[in-house]
């Protein structure tokens, strides 16, 4: 099978490799779709996330739709069977340990998930997995729309982190799949007020669209009378943070989705403190693929609107570079078979 792999900084080769043969408990899985996330950029850009290094080749690719090939002796999930429409929650935890025991296994520090090195991601043609990690989708969801399963479980989990309560009041840092993704979820669990805020015109309009009570590319709009419960920043820009202390009320909560790739950035500790602003990080998700799914298929065609450059995998360079470069990209999808 071909298989894509990272193998330096913004160098990514085609290879072929042997296709996988599944565990006893494993789904094999024939990829259609894969999109190209953010954290996909920074490892081809950069080699690294923080304390996530690089340092062998590396398949890429996490969020993923595709066709069930064939099942483990000791699959028992009789909901599943080979030919079936699927999705992948793309880490296994190890199940044992303290988080896992607790329902926090996304802080697993044993989970095995896709692109993170060392373990390869799904920018092959297919890939192997557990399979309570495998979810049936609908006939009728296109394959590249069911990649955005995956960005819309973190912004699920986001907000059940954040117990947001009805009619509180909402800005959102960053336009993108993920910022997106929080307001069409918050809008499902029946808020309205929200503001987003994006440097990028083309997904302003987007946001408006999708029903924002207020877009801006930057603070000029605020004043002493407009200040927000919770900020959601899902942008990863360093500068997000504090501009999100500045428009959250005393008392308020910042919740931190984004990742702007460095172990380290200026936190703006005076405001967060004579505010007492709570602020809440978010690493990926736990538990919420099933209600992701839901949201999905009943706002397919606003999600479908997300989608906005598809690349074969031969061409998935070009994906790259159109996700990193292109003002008008804010989801790119690899269709791979």
């Amino acid at each position: 099978m071909k298989a894509v792999y990272l193998k330096g900084i913004k160098r990514l080769v085609s290879e072929e490799i042997p296709i996988p043969e599944p565990g006893d408990n494993e789904v094999l899985i024939q990829v259609k779709c894969v999109g190209v996330c953010g954290s996909d950029i920074h490892y081809w850009e950069h080699g690294r996330i923080g304390n996530f290094v690089v340092n062998s080749p590396l398949i890429l690719g996490h969020e993923v739709a595709g066709k069930i090939v064939s099942m483990g002796n000791q699959v028992k999930i009789t909901s599943l069977k080979p030919g079936d429409r699927v999705i992948i929650e793309p880490g296994v935890p190890c199940g044992h340990c303290n988080h896992c025991l607790k329902g926090r296994y996304n802080l697993c520090q044993s989970i095995q998930f896709f692109a993170t090195p060392p373990v390869d991601g799904a920018f092959r043609e297919y890939v192997s997995i557990n399979c309570s990690k495998v979810f049936k989708i609908a006939d009728d969801l296109p394959m590249e729309v069911a990649t955005l399963a995956e960005p819309l479980a973190v912004a699920i989990h986001a907000i059940k982190r954040s117990h947001i309560e009805l009619g509180e009041r909402v800005v959102i840092f960053g336009a993108g799949v993920v910022g997106l993704s929080v307001m069409l979820a918050l809008q499902e669990a029946g808020l309205k007020k929200i503001t987003v805020i994006d440097p990028k015109k083309e997904r302003l309009s987007l946001s408006q669209k999708f029903g924002a009570q207020l877009v801006a590319t930057s603070l000029d709009f605020v004043s002493n009378d407009s200040l927000y419960d919770i900020a959601f920043e899902c942008s990863g820009s360093p500068s997000a943070l504090i501009s999100a202390s500045k428009l959250v009320t005393p008392g308020g909560q910042i919740v931190q989705l984004g990742l702007s790739g460095n172990s380290t950035q200026e936190v703006p500790i005076v405001q967060l403190i004579t505010k007492e602003i709570n602020v809440i990080s978010v690493f990926r998700y736990a538990h919420v693929f099933p209600t992701a799914l839901e949201i999905l298929t009943g706002r397919k065609e606003q999600f479908k609107e997300m989608i906005t450059h598809k690349y074969s995998l031969e061409d998935i360079e070009d994906g790259f570079r159109m996700a990193k470069m292109s003002p008008d990209a804010i989801k790119v999808v690899i269709d791979v078979n």
